[in-house]
């Protein structure tokens, strides 16, 4: 199923054999949003060179762009991200195809040395069709054909100024209308990427238990930080070593898109490592006893069976660095929310939600997080004096509609909860005892746990 499919009919992955090819009914591109797809072949088909051919067509010029998956696993000892060969491009190339189903995006992305640069742009807004064509003998099955990131479900953050959302356009730095605000859609997540700042201004991601080691399965780590060729041409490519000189100021290298959140493969560890997804955090901010803790707890309700959106960002500039002649801005704040569904694809209108914030200044935390998960923050009015922010006070401080495609009956409902479940062996106990469509009662106090008081915050 996929494009204009109607969302009653019964979803069913396509098959397609050695040599088939299937022309998808005609459709209008829409004016933003790349083009997605995904991809399952078992285990013994892969890495014997067959290949997915993808095909866009102009209906009315004729004119057609052509993407090609190689059906190989990548291999990080060669492979690299956006390499103009197609061999070598671990973009193109398998990471859990055969394990599940894997999402690609095509036509989306400059390729710095080919001569034709893929982008939508010149399809936007005309009819057109779509070609799937297989290489090789081996079945492969597709799926959810789209446009527009499936991270933004619930819609992309929208400035309350009124100005531009973030746009994917492949202009050159110079001409690029979105140098600031350059949408840039990951099989792995989804980001406004500032080109002046040389950081993310917010990454939006998804988390579930396909997404995640669980608690007693190994996980390599992953700590090759890459350089991102994607980004449209005489765009700053921020490298690893552009840091060494935000380490003498206290910070290193901070993920939007946490790493422990797209961990099941080393190529969604690498996708995660891209430098586009990279912010200046202070060292201790960054550290286990503190982000980190809020991060987990996404993760934590991805363990009990939840779906979970997440959007990360910045607020404020209050530094910069300079980086081999390009300036790398510090963040003043740094923000998360998250809108937890009862199970995955559960619709919002008729099962619980629940969503909460986190804002903290880029700076050191003190001992601010400890037992955070067993504090009533809603008696602390004074917003500048908690990390946990209700999604309201979030949405107001940054200027953003967060989540903007919810329904307004649900938001306002879940709009303004302070509240954190308590540490306990299941959340899905809690889960399923709190009555929804309501702010929830605190929290009871821990006796046992070990963790001292919070100290005030110092500043917003």
């Amino acid at each position: 199923m996929g494009i204009n499919s109607d969302p009653s009919f019964s979803n069913y992955a396509l098959e397609l054999k050695g040599g088939d090819r299937i022309t998808h009914n005609r459709f209008v591109v829409p004016d933003w949003g790349a083009l997605r797809f995904n991809i399952h072949l078992p285990q013994e088909a892969a890495n014997k060179h067959n290949k997915l051919k993808v095909t866009l067509k102009d209906v009315a010029s004729g004119e057609e762009i052509t993407a090609t998956i190689l059906l190989d696993e990548a291999n990080f000892t060669t492979d690299k991200f956006y390499y103009p060969t197609l061999e070598k491009d671990a973009n193109r190339k398998l990471g859990y195809a055969t394990r599940g189903f894997e999402t690609f995006n095509v036509f989306d992305t400059f390729y710095q040395g080919l001569e034709q640069q893929k982008e939508l742009d010149k399809f936007r807004g005309k009819t057109a069709t779509l070609k799937f064509e297989l290489e090789g003998g081996d079945p492969v099955y597709l799926d959810d054909v789209f446009f527009k990131s499936s991270y933004l479900k619930f819609g992309e953050p929208k400035p309350k100024d009124g100005s531009s959302p973030a746009r994917y356009s492949g202009a050159a730095d110079d001409g690029n209308l979105y140098k600031d605000n350059l949408l840039l859609e990951k099989p792995q997540y989804t980001l406004s990427y500032n080109g002046t700042g040389n950081i993310s201004n917010w990454a939006s991601f998804q988390i579930d238990k396909s997404s995640i080691f669980l608690d007693g399965e190994q996980n390599p780590t992953e700590r090759s930080f890459i350089i991102d060729k994607s980004l449209p041409p005489n765009f700053n490519r921020v490298s690893s070593n552009d840091y060494d000189n935000a380490v003498f100021l206290g910070y290193i290298q901070g993920h939007q898109t946490p790493l422990a959140s797209r961990s099941i493969t080393i190529k969604d560890k690498r996708f995660v490592n891209l430098m586009t997804n990279i912010v200046p955090q202070q060292t201790k901010h960054n550290s286990t006893s503190f982000w980190e803790k809020f991060e987990n707890y996404g993760q934590d309700f991805a363990k009990e069976g939840k779906e979970v959106y997440v959007i990360n960002g910045i607020d404020g500039i209050k530094d910069s660095f300079d980086a081999g002649g390009k300036a790398i801005q510090i963040p003043a704040n740094l923000w998360k929310v998250m809108l937890v569904l009862d199970k995955p694809g559960a619709d919002p209108s008729t099962t619980p939600v629940y969503a909460v914030g986190f804002y903290y200044p880029n700076q050191d935390p003190g001992n601010i997080a400890t037992k955070w998960r067993n504090k009533d923050w809603s008696k602390i009015e004074d917003r500048t004096q908690r990390p946990v922010w209700s999604l309201e006070e979030i949405e107001t401080k940054i200027g953003y509609d967060l989540f903007p495609l919810l329904p307004q009956e649900i938001k306002k409902d879940i709009k303004d909860i302070k509240y954190i479940f308590p540490k306990q062996k299941s959340i899905g106990d809690t889960w399923d005892s709190l009555p929804w469509k309501s702010n929830p009662p605190p929290p009871p106090e821990d006796p046992t746990d070990p963790e001292e008081e919070s100290e005030e915050l110092e500043s917003e």
